[in-house]
């Protein structure tokens, strides 16, 4: 048997049960309860920045090593990191500016669809100038194989997967 033959073949196969229905719309009306909440705008920022930070540490844990903490506050203040890896603290802060960049976004009403194209802005905005990765070209769906402890969808196959996630 060929390797081409043994690959799991990746295809859209979920939807969404009564109870995960219910859910959803359970946090929908608490969510609209805590926007309608009065708040003073300080602890606002707070909780802004503070949701801002674990994001962008959940986000840079994915694929790599923890983000050391420390990184995340000052890339949120628009300073550089100069005691930590080069690469992970423009890493953490590219993803801050994107996330802040997207929020900015929709507050001034410029929210778009979320598709396939804005999936690429956005990793181009997280791996700009990240030199250390040459298999990825930031805003760019890969050309090549991935590896690692997963078993990723052949390149030829990623945008049409992608574009299925968003159907």
């Amino acid at each position: 048997m060929n390797a081409r033959q043994s690959r799991a073949r990746y295809r859209r196969n979920w939807g969404i049960s009564p109870r995960t229905r219910y859910q959803l719309g359970q946090c929908a009306e608490l969510a609209a309860a805590i926007r309608a909440a009065p708040l003073p705008p300080e602890i606002g920022r707070r909780l802004v920045d503070a949701a801002l930070a674990r994001g962008t540490i959940a986000n840079t844990t994915i694929e790599v090593s923890p983000p050391i903490d420390d990184h995340v506050a000052p890339a949120m203040a628009g300073r550089s990191q100069p005691d930590g890896p080069e690469a992970r603290a423009l890493e953490v802060t590219n993803l801050t500016h994107a996330t802040i960049a997207l929020l900015d976004e929709v507050a001034a009403g410029e929210f778009r669809t979320v598709d396939a194209d804005l999936l690429r802005r956005v990793h181009a905005m997280v791996g700009d100038g990240l030199r250390e990765r040459p298999p990825a070209t930031p805003g760019r769906f890969r050309t090549g194989s991935a590896g690692g402890p997963y078993s990723a969808p052949r390149a030829d196959e990623v945008a049409g997967l992608v574009d299925g996630v968003f159907a």
